[in-house]
């Protein structure tokens, strides 16, 4: 798996940073948001948002962090 560090600077470079996000942490992500959703649409669609939210608002410091960033936003 890539290094969250990378995964940022994919985001700053725009390549692969959304299939490497979801590789790493998409089944994470479908998980908390299934246990406060239920619904599968609803689970997709909060999924997604979040990747945008991730996409548009990627902290440059928070490497260290980015697994708990992403959950915060879920």
């Amino acid at each position: 798996m890539v290094e969250d560090s990378k995964i940022i600077d994919l985001f700053f470079i725009r390549k692969q940073a959304l299939i490497e996000l979801s590789e790493k942490y998409g089944m994470a992500c479908e998980r908390i948001a299934r246990n406060i959703l239920k619904n599968h649409r609803d689970v997709e669609e909060r999924v997604n948002d979040t990747y945008l939210a991730v996409w548009n608002t990627i902290p440059p410091q928070s490497s260290k962090s980015l697994r708990a960033y992403i959950f915060r936003i879920i």
